[in-house]
């Protein structure tokens, strides 16, 4: 009996951590060159010529160096940094950083 409950525990235990590892909200770093952007979403080729869309919002800040900028400081090619959170499967950029152009 008190095997049986050892592995049942051990086997709730196991299928949580699934769920615990898997948690939205977990932040990446995208970091590469701007292939494509509009008012909705930055698709960033990284070294590895991986693409990786990260969709943008309302609440997303932009920085060039240290200072804020606006979205409309983004151009093609040009390299990025940014700081994405997981939500409903996708990524949504809270910052994006770009080069300081001194």
């Amino acid at each position: 009996m008190k095997r049986g409950i050892v592995v049942l525990s051990m086997f709730v235990a196991l299928a949580l951590v699934g769920k615990i590892l898997a948690h939205e909200g977990h932040e990446h770093k995208v970091m590469g060159t701007v292939a494509a952007i509009d008012d909705k979403r930055i698709e960033v080729t990284t070294k590895d010529e991986h693409k990786t869309t990260v969709s943008v919002n309302i609440e997303t800040r932009y920085f060039r160096g240290k200072s804020e900028t606006t979205a409309g400081d983004v151009k093609l090619r040009e390299r990025v940094v940014i700081e994405a959170i997981e939500k409903g499967g996708k990524m949504v950029a809270r910052e994006v950083r770009l080069p300081d152009n001194k």
